[in-house]
């Protein structure tokens, strides 16, 4: 007799339950503990996430939702759960998993689950010689594996997915039948008899004729090519290979030949290459790790994080040169695991630690040596220079031919090119630089509600774009994966696959646009084609907007916004702001001193030239001789920035924290060039010298002048900024120290002193005139270690609340979400308390 018959107070309860809670194992979850309180019904996906059915006593029902959320799947998440009581159906016995619910698929609220890294009970498969997946490179279960990177719409189920031209096998079939396996409607299931494969492909320049000559093909030994592939890595070859999300371009990584050789043919010069190693103890050689750097290594998601770079690591110096950190992470793909054990396996042959007869004893146990020397792995993405990742084989075969000496491919679809997320550590607590694989498309609870379906378009360096929902009562913001520079055709291209990709897969018709109020950039230019109602957002409100909104705040809230460049509304480039903000409104209380940028885009390539502006503004115009020497030894190139300067020609005025870092760099001697994004405040970061506090001077001046220029058409007009923070004072310390030989690494931490010290002073006055104790940071400055650092000792001395991006890139990555939070309050009519603090 079955408990429903022993109990007459029968109860029947349905659950709605959304978040992270398709593709990770969450309906057998809910199968095996409905059973264990032997309780009836079924559970399902649907286009909103899940629903469950329950039927038994009311005590039964209430341990099952405590125990729903306390023994939650490790990658599972629930961000909205709703129970109501049904009528009973006294015949229905048992517990079941139903197939998906098509009919709310117009709604598509649920939440598309992220790739994954291999899980550990896949990996110990993979390496045990028993298993029947020995060896297999595309090993997943629910707990790990592609995702997003193979899924066409949803439901997320195998016919919407890439996987959907494998036909399982019965030994495959059978474990995605049963609730109680591993892998019960685990999407991507395969082993070496029904699913993808891999081989190798030599490439002309290896001097074979034009790609005529698999080494492999697909239904081959996975073991020999990955040997093979092991063997010409160490041999200094570089290797193409087809991931997760698309394709790496692999080399090792301790030889200065092969990474320089990589360099030249990928067109990327100068800026740092990632590293991948097998292990967090082989990390732990390359560089000094944190606790919480650790976690985030080992973590599911499985992004690069960047670290210092401990000295005497076995790492070419091309590999990072003119930065003190380096970018490493772990396997996070069976075949990854794979390549790097075998690598081990032939590095411990080649460094005599182990003899040939031992590797091949290993090859056949799984066990790799445990040594303490290793070969680490360039592992970069698969493309040219600013171009977007390479993801299908006949585009890496086209695309990286002239660049990869062979090609390790396989026949599993990527239907969203994804690349790896960079993350660093800043004291204990994370900060994206690029949000990508592992995190994308997590969507963001709004802290207002969403009226009518939207899209923001974020601006044009490290583009993203996010989807805004309504989603009951709260909005929801879903941030793309990090999408590139706009100005390459290419990556614009991608842009707009991304777009409609992500409204397909939400089912999404947006209603209007959030944009940049850039009229020149490419996103607002999309925009305003489109024939939706256009929401502009001024650049550095929705930088704070994006912090407030990440930490579920309104405001308002005192913001510091710094960066490269940013369109004011006034025309002017902002980029070192004070600002008093909530989601709906701002207003510009404090301003860093404009220099003028000599040729406008040029002054953000060439150090030099903000050099010279503010030494032009703190001087008078009168720019001492030696530093015209040092800065512009080209009489021709000087005379044209000083006549730029004194006649205000193509040298448009900026507030912009991030030239005055250039400047620096370029007065220090650091750096000549910006030659990718940031290049020259990375080298003054790398520089500074631990342990010093002095701190160059810097005055705040009282602003007095108005602004006719109006805000948004809900605002009052705008008030010129009310206070400066004049940097004058501080090149003519520093050069004069420069000149006196101070050592550059104490030079370098004095100059970011100041610039906390500054932006502290300045959140200071902001605080008394407004009475707000809470203070946003946001901006691409804020990707700075240090600076970081020092600020929120700072404030937090001066008794202020800081508030730091954790889960949205500081940079322009997150200008997406910031948008759409300003226009999700905007047309929800919240009104703004802006005005009444200033």
């Amino acid at each position: 007799m079955s408990r429903n018959d022993e109990n007459p107070a029968l109860v029947r309860r349905r659950l709605v339950v959304r978040g992270q809670v398709q593709g990770v194992g969450f309906r057998p979850f809910v199968y095996r503990l409905a059973t264990d309180l032997a309780l009836a019904g079924f559970v399902r996906n649907d286009g909103v996430g899940v629903t469950i059915e329950l039927q038994a006593d009311r005590p039964r029902l209430d341990r099952f939702t405590q125990r729903l959320r306390a023994e939650l799947p490790a990658v599972a998440r629930i961000d909205f759960l709703d129970e109501s009581a049904i009528e009973p159906q006294p015949d229905e016995r048992a517990f079941r998993i139903l197939h998906s619910d098509h009919t709310t698929a117009q709604a598509a609220q649920a939440d598309v689950t992220v790739d994954l890294a291999t899980c550990d009970d896949c990996v110990r498969e993979m390496f045990d010689p028993a298993d029947r997946r020995f060896g297999y490179p595309f090993i997943n279960c629910t707990n790990c594996g592609p995702r997003y990177s193979i899924i066409r719409d949803v439901p997320y189920d195998r016919p919407m997915t890439t996987m959907s031209v494998f036909t399982m096998c019965p030994a495959c079939q059978a474990e995605y039948d049963n609730p109680l396996d591993r892998r019960f409607h685990a999407q991507p299931n395969a082993c070496p008899v029904c699913g993808p494969a891999i081989w190798l492909l030599e490439s002309p320049i290896a001097g074979t004729p034009p790609f005529s000559r698999r080494t492999e093909g697909p239904r081959s030994d996975a073991a020999q090519v990955i040997a093979t592939a092991a063997t010409a890595l160490l041999a200094g070859k570089i290797l193409a290979i087809r991931g997760l999300g698309g394709f790496h371009l692999a080399v090792r990584a301790d030889q200065d030949a092969p990474v320089a050789r990589l360099r030249e043919r990928k067109n990327r010069e100068h800026k740092p290459l990632a590293l991948m190693v097998r292990d967090l103890a082989a990390a732990e050689q390359l560089v000094e790790l944190t606790d919480e750097a650790r976690k985030i290594l080992l973590s599911p998601q499985r992004p690069i994080v960047i670290a210092r770079w401990r000295p005497g690591a076995p790492v070419s110096r091309h590999v990072a040169s003119g930065t003190n950190s380096l970018g490493v992470m772990l396997p996070y793909t069976p075949l990854h695991h794979l390549l790097l054990a075998e690598l081990a396996r032939r590095w411990s042959v080649v460094s005599g630690q182990w003899s040939e007869r031992e590797r091949i004893a290993s090859s056949s146990t799984g066990h790799w040596p445990l040594t303490t020397d290793h070969c680490p792995l360039v592992m970069t993405s698969g493309n040219l220079a600013d171009e977007p990742l390479l993801a299908s084989n006949n585009e890496a075969i086209a695309g990286l031919g002239d660049v990869a000496d062979l090609f390790l491919l396989h026949n599993r679809e990527i239907h969203r090119r994804i690349d790896d997320s960079v993350v660093e550590v800043v004291g204990t607590a994370m900060l994206p630089m690029r949000r990508a694989r592992g995190y994308v498309p997590v969507g963001f609870d709004l802290p207002v509600a969403v009226r009518e379906h939207g899209l923001a378009v974020g601006g044009e360096l490290k583009s993203t774009v996010a989807i805004v929902r309504n989603r009951g009562q709260v909005g929801q913001a879903i941030l793309s994966e990090h999408i590139g520079d706009l100005k390459d055709g290419r990556v614009y291209r991608h842009f707009e696959q991304v777009i409609a990709h992500l409204l397909q897969i939400t089912h999404t018709v947006p209603a209007w646009i959030a944009h940049d109020l850039h009229p020149m950039y490419l996103s607002t230019q999309w925009a305003s084609r489109q024939g939706l109602r256009l929401i502009g957002v001024q650049h550095h409100h929705a930088h704070i907007a994006a912090c407030l909104a990440e930490h579920g705040r309104t405001g308002p809230a005192i913001g510091i916004a710094s960066d490269g460049v940013g369109y004011g509304e006034d025309g002017a480039i902002w980029g070192g702001e004070i600002l008093i903000a909530d989601l709906a409104d701002f207003r510009r209380v404090g301003s860093v001193r404009t220099i003028g940028l000599p040729g406008g885009d040029a002054a953000a390539v060439r150090t030099a030239r903000p050099a010279i502006a503010w030494l032009f503004d703190a001087t008078g115009g009168h720019v001492p001789g030696v530093w015209l020497d040092r800065l512009l030894p080209d009489r021709t190139e000087r005379d044209i920035v000083l006549r730029q300067l004194a006649e205000n020609f193509n040298c448009p005025a900026s507030s912009a924290v991030g030239r005055y870092f250039d400047a620096a760099a370029a007065i220090l001697g650091l750096a000549a060039y910006n030659h990718f994004e940031a290049q020259a405040p990375i080298a003054l970061e790398a520089a500074i010298e631990p342990g010093v506090s002095d701190v160059l001077p810097f005055e705040i001046r009282n602003e007095d002048c108005q602004s006719e220029r109006a805000g948004p058409s809900s605002a009052p007009p705008l008030q010129c900024p009310r206070f400066e923070i004049d940097l004058r004072p501080t090149v003519l310390l520093l050069t004069e120290r420069t000149l006196a030989g101070d050592p550059v690494g104490m030079l370098a931490a004095a100059f970011h002193n100041t610039i906390a010290a500054a932006l502290a002073a300045a959140a200071e006055r902001a605080s008394e005139s407004t009475g707000l104790r809470t203070v946003a940071a946001s901006g691409g400055v804020f990707c700075n270690r240090y600076l970081t650092l020092e600020l929120s000792r700072l404030l937090r001395d001066r008794g202020l609340e800081l508030l730091l991006h954790r889960t949205v890139p500081a940079n322009d990555g997150g200008l997406a979400l910031g948008q759409a939070a300003v226009a999700a309050a905007r047309l929800a009519n919240v009104k703004s308390e802006v005005t009444q603090c200033v």
